[in-house]
Protein backbone atom coordinates (compact mmCIF):
# COMPACT_ATOMS: atom_id res chain seq x y z
CA UNK A 1 0.00 0.00 0.00
CA UNK A 2 1.49 3.38 -1.03
CA UNK A 3 2.25 6.02 2.03
CA UNK A 4 0.19 8.54 2.25
CA UNK A 5 1.96 11.72 3.00
CA UNK A 6 -0.55 15.28 2.68
CA UNK A 7 1.76 17.99 1.98
CA UNK A 8 -0.62 20.52 3.63
CA UNK A 9 0.35 18.96 7.41
CA UNK A 10 1.48 22.27 8.89
CA UNK A 11 0.36 21.65 12.46
CA UNK A 12 1.89 21.87 15.77
CA UNK A 13 5.17 22.78 13.65
CA UNK A 14 5.26 20.49 11.01
CA UNK A 15 6.09 21.31 7.56
CA UNK A 16 7.31 24.22 8.88
CA UNK A 17 11.04 25.19 7.89
CA UNK A 18 13.56 23.15 9.88
CA UNK A 19 15.55 25.70 12.32
CA UNK A 20 19.61 25.72 11.74
CA UNK A 21 21.13 24.07 14.43
CA UNK A 22 24.05 26.24 16.02
CA UNK A 23 27.56 23.47 15.80
CA UNK A 24 28.15 22.02 19.26
CA UNK A 25 24.54 22.63 20.85
CA UNK A 26 22.57 20.16 21.98
CA UNK A 27 18.63 20.76 21.61
CA UNK A 28 15.92 18.97 23.03
CA UNK A 29 13.14 17.71 20.17
CA UNK A 30 10.24 15.66 19.84
CA UNK A 31 12.29 12.49 18.77
CA UNK A 32 14.38 12.78 22.67
CA UNK A 33 11.51 13.03 24.34
CA UNK A 34 8.99 10.48 22.32
CA UNK A 35 11.81 7.73 22.34
CA UNK A 36 12.34 8.25 25.66
CA UNK A 37 8.79 7.93 26.57
CA UNK A 38 9.16 4.46 23.97
CA UNK A 39 11.95 3.07 26.01
CA UNK A 40 10.32 3.73 29.32
CA UNK A 41 7.32 1.58 28.06
CA UNK A 42 9.80 -0.69 26.75
CA UNK A 43 11.55 -1.41 29.95
CA UNK A 44 7.77 -1.54 32.02
CA UNK A 45 6.86 -4.35 29.13
CA UNK A 46 10.49 -6.28 29.58
CA UNK A 47 9.68 -5.74 33.56
CA UNK A 48 6.12 -7.19 32.88
CA UNK A 49 6.73 -10.22 31.08
CA UNK A 50 10.03 -10.77 32.53
CA UNK A 51 8.44 -11.19 36.34
CA UNK A 52 5.25 -13.59 34.43
CA UNK A 53 7.50 -15.85 33.12
CA UNK A 54 10.44 -16.45 35.77
CA UNK A 55 7.37 -16.68 38.25
CA UNK A 56 6.48 -20.19 36.82
CA UNK A 57 2.96 -19.37 37.10
CA UNK A 58 2.46 -20.16 33.61
CA UNK A 59 -0.53 -22.43 33.76
CA UNK A 60 -3.91 -22.45 31.32
CA UNK A 61 -7.17 -20.48 33.16
CA UNK A 62 -9.48 -23.84 33.11
CA UNK A 63 -12.96 -23.35 31.67
CA UNK A 64 -14.73 -24.51 34.82
CA UNK A 65 -17.66 -26.52 35.44
CA UNK A 66 -20.00 -24.69 33.02
CA UNK A 67 -19.94 -26.27 29.39
CA UNK A 68 -18.84 -23.87 27.19
CA UNK A 69 -21.44 -24.38 23.90
CA UNK A 70 -19.92 -25.88 20.50
CA UNK A 71 -20.89 -22.67 19.17
CA UNK A 72 -18.53 -20.34 21.49
CA UNK A 73 -15.68 -22.60 21.12
CA UNK A 74 -16.13 -22.35 17.17
CA UNK A 75 -15.95 -18.68 17.37
CA UNK A 76 -12.99 -18.86 20.18
CA UNK A 77 -11.00 -20.96 16.89
CA UNK A 78 -12.44 -19.35 13.79
CA UNK A 79 -11.70 -15.60 15.29
CA UNK A 80 -8.05 -16.46 16.74
CA UNK A 81 -7.48 -18.25 13.34
CA UNK A 82 -8.84 -15.55 11.09
CA UNK A 83 -7.02 -12.31 13.07
CA UNK A 84 -4.05 -14.37 12.83
CA UNK A 85 -4.01 -14.83 9.53
CA UNK A 86 -4.84 -11.14 8.45
CA UNK A 87 -2.09 -10.36 11.37
CA UNK A 88 0.76 -12.45 9.10
CA UNK A 89 -0.76 -10.52 5.71
CA UNK A 90 -0.26 -7.04 7.86
CA UNK A 91 3.15 -8.03 8.98
CA UNK A 92 4.32 -9.15 5.31
CA UNK A 93 2.93 -6.09 3.43
CA UNK A 94 4.25 -3.54 6.09
CA UNK A 95 7.03 -4.94 7.85
CA UNK A 96 8.55 -7.17 5.06
CA UNK A 97 7.70 -5.61 1.84
CA UNK A 98 7.90 -2.16 3.63
CA UNK A 99 12.08 -3.17 4.23
CA UNK A 100 12.58 -4.69 0.97
CA UNK A 101 11.33 -1.92 -0.78
CA UNK A 102 12.81 0.83 0.94
CA UNK A 103 15.69 -0.72 3.07
CA UNK A 104 14.40 0.06 6.19
CA UNK A 105 11.90 0.01 8.54
CA UNK A 106 8.69 1.64 7.09
CA UNK A 107 6.14 3.64 9.00
CA UNK A 108 3.73 1.49 8.58
CA UNK A 109 5.93 -1.14 9.80
CA UNK A 110 6.94 0.76 12.57
CA UNK A 111 2.95 1.42 13.40
CA UNK A 112 2.22 -2.67 13.56
CA UNK A 113 5.34 -3.50 15.63
CA UNK A 114 4.15 -0.58 17.89
CA UNK A 115 0.57 -2.11 17.78
CA UNK A 116 1.62 -5.77 18.81
CA UNK A 117 3.82 -3.65 21.85
CA UNK A 118 0.13 -2.43 23.00
CA UNK A 119 -1.85 -5.03 24.15
CA UNK A 120 0.13 -6.10 27.32
CA UNK A 121 -2.41 -3.07 28.28
CA UNK A 122 -5.48 -5.26 27.58
CA UNK A 123 -6.83 -5.80 31.12
CA UNK A 124 -5.91 -2.86 32.28
CA UNK A 125 -9.30 -1.72 32.54
CA UNK A 126 -9.37 -4.59 35.27
CA UNK A 127 -6.27 -2.70 37.38
CA UNK A 128 -8.81 -1.53 40.13
CA UNK A 129 -11.89 -3.34 39.82
CA UNK A 130 -12.76 -6.38 37.69
CA UNK A 131 -15.13 -5.20 35.27
CA UNK A 132 -14.02 -7.40 32.30
CA UNK A 133 -13.50 -10.95 31.09
CA UNK A 134 -12.15 -12.90 28.47
CA UNK A 135 -13.59 -15.99 27.95
CA UNK A 136 -10.96 -18.75 29.03
CA UNK A 137 -12.03 -21.04 26.12
CA UNK A 138 -9.42 -18.71 24.04
CA UNK A 139 -5.83 -20.50 24.00
CA UNK A 140 -4.16 -18.65 27.24
CA UNK A 141 -2.14 -19.04 30.29
CA UNK A 142 -3.60 -17.60 32.76
CA UNK A 143 -2.16 -13.60 33.14
CA UNK A 144 0.63 -11.13 33.48
CA UNK A 145 -1.95 -8.73 35.09
CA UNK A 146 -0.68 -9.33 38.43
CA UNK A 147 3.07 -8.30 37.96
CA UNK A 148 1.58 -4.97 36.29
CA UNK A 149 2.86 -2.72 39.14
CA UNK A 150 0.57 -1.18 41.64
CA UNK A 151 -2.16 -3.87 40.33
CA UNK A 152 -4.62 -3.85 42.85
CA UNK A 153 -8.05 -5.98 41.86
CA UNK A 154 -7.67 -9.35 42.96
CA UNK A 155 -6.52 -12.86 41.62
CA UNK A 156 -5.36 -11.13 38.55
CA UNK A 157 -2.96 -14.21 37.59
CA UNK A 158 -6.41 -15.69 36.78
CA UNK A 159 -8.28 -14.36 34.20
CA UNK A 160 -7.33 -15.24 30.72
CA UNK A 161 -5.59 -13.32 28.56
CA UNK A 162 -5.77 -14.91 25.10
CA UNK A 163 -2.14 -13.99 23.66
CA UNK A 164 -3.16 -16.06 20.17
CA UNK A 165 -6.24 -13.39 20.21
CA UNK A 166 -3.81 -10.62 20.53
CA UNK A 167 -1.48 -11.19 18.40
CA UNK A 168 -4.16 -10.59 15.53
CA UNK A 169 -6.45 -8.40 17.03
CA UNK A 170 -4.14 -5.23 17.89
CA UNK A 171 -2.50 -5.05 14.32
CA UNK A 172 -6.08 -5.42 12.74
CA UNK A 173 -7.62 -3.22 15.24
CA UNK A 174 -4.85 -0.75 15.44
CA UNK A 175 -2.40 -1.02 12.45
CA UNK A 176 -4.67 -2.45 9.98
CA UNK A 177 -7.63 0.25 10.21
CA UNK A 178 -5.72 3.10 11.01
CA UNK A 179 -3.85 2.44 7.76
CA UNK A 180 -6.88 1.43 5.78
CA UNK A 181 -8.55 5.03 6.68
CA UNK A 182 -5.80 7.41 6.47
CA UNK A 183 -5.83 5.67 2.58
CA UNK A 184 -9.01 6.74 2.50
CA UNK A 185 -8.93 10.13 3.87
CA UNK A 186 -5.64 11.05 1.66
CA UNK A 187 -7.17 9.83 -1.49
CA UNK A 188 -10.54 12.44 -0.55
CA UNK A 189 -7.81 15.09 0.65
CA UNK A 190 -6.90 15.20 -2.82
CA UNK A 191 -10.56 14.82 -4.37
CA UNK A 192 -11.59 17.65 -2.05
CA UNK A 193 -8.39 19.22 -1.21
CA UNK A 194 -10.92 22.75 0.27
CA UNK A 195 -11.67 19.89 2.95
CA UNK A 196 -10.31 21.30 6.43
CA UNK A 197 -8.59 18.88 8.42
CA UNK A 198 -10.97 19.53 11.62
CA UNK A 199 -13.46 17.93 8.84
CA UNK A 200 -10.71 15.23 8.28
CA UNK A 201 -10.73 14.50 12.37
CA UNK A 202 -14.33 14.17 12.72
CA UNK A 203 -14.73 12.53 9.72
CA UNK A 204 -12.44 9.85 11.05
CA UNK A 205 -13.38 9.74 14.58
CA UNK A 206 -17.13 8.81 13.88
CA UNK A 207 -16.19 6.30 11.08
CA UNK A 208 -14.07 4.48 13.27
CA UNK A 209 -16.05 4.55 15.96
CA UNK A 210 -18.90 3.14 14.25
CA UNK A 211 -16.33 0.45 12.92
CA UNK A 212 -14.98 0.12 17.10
CA UNK A 213 -18.57 -0.12 17.78
CA UNK A 214 -19.49 -2.97 14.91
CA UNK A 215 -15.94 -4.79 15.40
CA UNK A 216 -16.79 -4.91 18.97
CA UNK A 217 -20.60 -6.12 19.02
CA UNK A 218 -19.64 -9.00 16.82
CA UNK A 219 -16.55 -10.30 18.72
CA UNK A 220 -19.07 -10.26 22.24
CA UNK A 221 -21.87 -11.83 20.32
CA UNK A 222 -19.58 -14.51 19.63
CA UNK A 223 -18.46 -14.58 23.44
CA UNK A 224 -14.84 -13.98 23.44
CA UNK A 225 -15.00 -11.85 26.36
CA UNK A 226 -17.61 -9.49 28.27
CA UNK A 227 -17.71 -6.19 30.15
CA UNK A 228 -20.23 -7.03 32.35
CA UNK A 229 -19.08 -4.60 35.33
CA UNK A 230 -17.97 -1.48 33.83
CA UNK A 231 -20.39 1.07 33.61
CA UNK A 232 -22.32 2.51 30.51
CA UNK A 233 -25.28 5.35 30.35
CA UNK A 234 -25.79 3.38 27.02
CA UNK A 235 -25.80 -0.07 26.88
CA UNK A 236 -27.13 -3.08 24.15
CA UNK A 237 -28.31 -6.48 25.72
CA UNK A 238 -27.87 -4.98 29.35
CA UNK A 239 -28.40 -8.45 30.93
CA UNK A 240 -26.52 -10.61 28.61
CA UNK A 241 -22.68 -11.55 28.96
CA UNK A 242 -22.37 -9.92 25.55
CA UNK A 243 -23.58 -6.37 26.99
CA UNK A 244 -22.33 -3.95 24.31
CA UNK A 245 -21.22 -0.56 26.37
CA UNK A 246 -22.15 1.64 23.37
CA UNK A 247 -20.21 5.25 24.19
CA UNK A 248 -17.19 4.00 25.53
CA UNK A 249 -16.46 1.96 22.35
CA UNK A 250 -17.46 4.86 20.22
CA UNK A 251 -15.79 7.32 22.45
CA UNK A 252 -12.97 5.87 23.61
CA UNK A 253 -12.19 3.24 21.35
CA UNK A 254 -12.33 5.71 18.71
CA UNK A 255 -10.15 8.62 20.66
CA UNK A 256 -7.34 5.64 20.85
CA UNK A 257 -7.94 4.85 17.04
CA UNK A 258 -8.05 8.88 15.59
CA UNK A 259 -4.85 9.77 17.61
CA UNK A 260 -3.10 7.02 15.81
CA UNK A 261 -4.63 7.71 12.44
CA UNK A 262 -3.16 11.62 13.07
CA UNK A 263 -0.17 10.44 13.93
CA UNK A 264 0.21 8.96 10.80
CA UNK A 265 -2.07 11.46 8.82
CA UNK A 266 -0.25 14.59 9.81
CA UNK A 267 3.56 13.77 8.28
CA UNK A 268 5.69 16.63 7.27
CA UNK A 269 7.59 16.96 3.77
CA UNK A 270 10.44 14.42 4.87
CA UNK A 271 7.11 11.36 5.87
CA UNK A 272 8.08 11.81 9.94
CA UNK A 273 5.04 12.02 12.34
CA UNK A 274 4.69 14.69 14.54
CA UNK A 275 6.63 12.33 17.63
CA UNK A 276 9.54 11.83 14.97
CA UNK A 277 10.18 15.38 14.37
CA UNK A 278 14.08 16.28 14.86
CA UNK A 279 15.54 12.95 13.94
CA UNK A 280 16.74 14.18 10.51
CA UNK A 281 19.16 16.32 12.85
CA UNK A 282 20.77 13.91 14.67
CA UNK A 283 24.40 12.66 13.52
CA UNK A 284 23.42 8.82 13.65
CA UNK A 285 23.79 6.10 11.69
CA UNK A 286 20.60 4.98 9.67
CA UNK A 287 19.86 2.39 11.95
CA UNK A 288 19.98 4.34 15.31
CA UNK A 289 17.95 6.95 13.52
CA UNK A 290 15.28 3.83 12.45
CA UNK A 291 15.46 2.88 16.18
CA UNK A 292 14.85 5.99 17.70
CA UNK A 293 11.59 6.41 15.37
CA UNK A 294 10.01 2.88 15.98
CA UNK A 295 10.65 3.93 20.09
CA UNK A 296 9.03 6.51 19.25
CA UNK A 297 5.94 5.73 17.53
CA UNK A 298 5.60 2.59 20.21
CA UNK A 299 6.26 5.57 23.12
CA UNK A 300 3.08 7.56 21.40
CA UNK A 301 1.21 4.56 20.95
CA UNK A 302 0.86 3.01 24.06
CA UNK A 303 0.91 6.81 25.78
CA UNK A 304 -2.19 7.17 23.74
CA UNK A 305 -3.78 3.35 24.85
CA UNK A 306 -2.94 4.17 28.26
CA UNK A 307 -4.53 7.98 28.73
CA UNK A 308 -7.34 7.45 26.22
CA UNK A 309 -9.28 4.52 27.02
CA UNK A 310 -7.42 2.74 30.03
CA UNK A 311 -7.78 6.24 32.61
CA UNK A 312 -11.30 6.51 31.83
CA UNK A 313 -11.92 2.63 31.43
CA UNK A 314 -10.46 2.44 35.21
CA UNK A 315 -13.06 5.68 36.40
CA UNK A 316 -15.95 3.95 34.64
CA UNK A 317 -15.34 1.25 36.51
CA UNK A 318 -15.34 2.18 39.80
CA UNK A 319 -18.81 3.11 38.91
CA UNK A 320 -20.34 -0.07 37.46
CA UNK A 321 -23.38 -1.52 38.91
CA UNK A 322 -21.83 -5.64 39.62
CA UNK A 323 -21.86 -8.45 36.96
CA UNK A 324 -24.88 -9.85 35.34
CA UNK A 325 -26.25 -13.26 36.50
CA UNK A 326 -26.00 -14.22 32.64
CA UNK A 327 -22.16 -14.08 33.46
CA UNK A 328 -21.70 -15.40 37.30
CA UNK A 329 -23.17 -18.33 35.76
CA UNK A 330 -20.82 -19.04 33.42
CA UNK A 331 -17.50 -20.15 34.93
CA UNK A 332 -16.00 -19.88 31.66
CA UNK A 333 -16.20 -16.13 32.43
CA UNK A 334 -15.65 -15.67 36.13
CA UNK A 335 -12.84 -18.06 35.94
CA UNK A 336 -12.34 -17.71 39.38
CA UNK A 337 -11.64 -13.99 39.68
CA UNK A 338 -14.50 -13.33 41.76
CA UNK A 339 -18.02 -14.84 42.30
CA UNK A 340 -18.45 -18.89 42.72
CA UNK A 341 -15.25 -20.54 42.91
CA UNK A 342 -13.91 -18.08 44.46
CA UNK A 343 -13.42 -15.86 47.89
CA UNK A 344 -14.73 -12.53 46.30
CA UNK A 345 -17.92 -11.89 45.37
CA UNK A 346 -17.83 -9.81 41.70
CA UNK A 347 -17.71 -5.95 42.79
CA UNK A 348 -20.00 -3.52 41.66
CA UNK A 349 -23.37 -1.71 43.21
CA UNK A 350 -23.82 -2.75 46.66
CA UNK A 351 -20.35 -4.73 46.67
CA UNK A 352 -17.75 -3.10 47.72
CA UNK A 353 -14.79 -3.14 45.82
CA UNK A 354 -11.70 -4.87 47.76
CA UNK A 355 -8.27 -2.43 46.92
CA UNK A 356 -5.56 -5.08 47.40
CA UNK A 357 -5.57 -8.44 48.26
CA UNK A 358 -5.46 -7.82 51.88
CA UNK A 359 -8.46 -6.13 52.39
CA UNK A 360 -11.61 -7.28 54.18
CA UNK A 361 -14.04 -8.45 51.31
CA UNK A 362 -17.61 -9.68 50.24
CA UNK A 363 -17.28 -13.39 49.78
CA UNK A 364 -19.91 -14.43 46.91
CA UNK A 365 -22.00 -16.21 49.82
CA UNK A 366 -22.43 -12.39 51.09
CA UNK A 367 -20.67 -13.10 53.96
CA UNK A 368 -17.76 -11.14 55.14
CA UNK A 369 -14.24 -12.24 54.41
CA UNK A 370 -10.68 -11.52 56.41
CA UNK A 371 -7.75 -12.47 54.24
CA UNK A 372 -5.47 -15.37 55.91
CA UNK A 373 -2.86 -13.61 57.92
CA UNK A 374 -4.12 -10.79 58.07
CA UNK A 375 -6.40 -9.17 61.87
CA UNK A 376 -8.96 -6.32 62.04
CA UNK A 377 -7.69 -3.34 63.55
CA UNK A 378 -8.37 -2.69 67.47
CA UNK A 379 -11.27 -0.77 67.95
CA UNK A 380 -10.12 2.88 69.42
CA UNK A 381 -12.82 5.09 71.72
CA UNK A 382 -12.54 9.03 71.01
CA UNK A 383 -11.65 10.61 73.72
CA UNK A 384 -13.57 12.43 75.94
CA UNK A 385 -13.55 14.74 78.74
Amino acid sequence: MASVRPQHATHFGIGATPERSIPGTFRISAIHIWSGIGLFWALVILYVFSAWLLSGALQPTPTGDTPVPDAIRFNAVFWQLFLGLISLALFYFFVVRGWQREGRLTLFGMLYIAAQSMWWQDALLNFISPVFSYNSALVNWGSWNAYVPGWLSPNAEKMPSPVFLYLGLYPVFFCGAVVLLVSLMGKAKQRWPLISDGTVIAVMFVLLGVFAVIAEAAWLRAGLYTYTGIYSPIEWWPDQSYKVPVLQLFFLDSAVLTCLACLVYFRDDRGLTIVERGVEKLSRGAGTKSLLRLLAIVGAANTILFVTYNIPMNYLALRGQGWAPSVLEKSYFTNGVCGDGSSYACPGGVIPIPIGTRAMHISPDGSLTMPAGVQPPPAVVTQRH
